[in-house]
């Protein structure tokens, strides 16, 4: 894409789109900082599954892993010095308590744009409760 004035917009853009990173690589992830400095970039989003896996370098994401949540609190502080909006998934959470309990705590770190999971996989985990509540009914 050619670069206008302001970094990756076009010249003339009238800012109607827009053009929001995803770093997954382990490159890109140390790349964090060049990213959120581009001009022209107002939201940069974390995926939290495949951020948990680069930087754990563990197949199994682990949403809680204080060294996810650095990288989080780094692009929050790095997101507000540069005027770009953080966002992040809840990942796969199990439950729905669990669910809510991680856009609570994408929220205490600062994350604006909170995504969750689609509708199929969250029908999923509310049946999958539902339907465990109506088993003593059927035994």
């Amino acid at each position: 894409m050619p670069r206008g004035r302001e970094g990756l917009a076009p010249q003339g853009a009238d800012h109607s789109w827009f053009l929001i990173p995803q770093p997954e690589t382990p490159g890109a992830l140390e790349d964090l900082e060049a990213i959120i400095a581009e001009p022209g970039i107002r939201i940069v989003f974390i995926a939290m599954t495949d951020a948990s896996r680069v930087l754990t370098q563990s197949h199994t994401p682990d949403w809680y892993h204080p060294g996810l949540w650095e990288y989080v609190d780094r692009a929050v502080a790095l997101g507000k010095e540069h005027g770009v909006t953080i966002g992040a998934n809840t990942s796969y959470a199990y439950s729905l308590d669990e669910l809510k309990n991680r856009i609570r705590v994408l929220d205490e770190h600062g994350v604006r744009m909170i995504m969750v999971q689609s509708a199929n996989f969250l029908y999923q985990v509310a049946m999958t409760d539902f339907l465990r509540d109506l088993r003593p009914i059927f035994d």
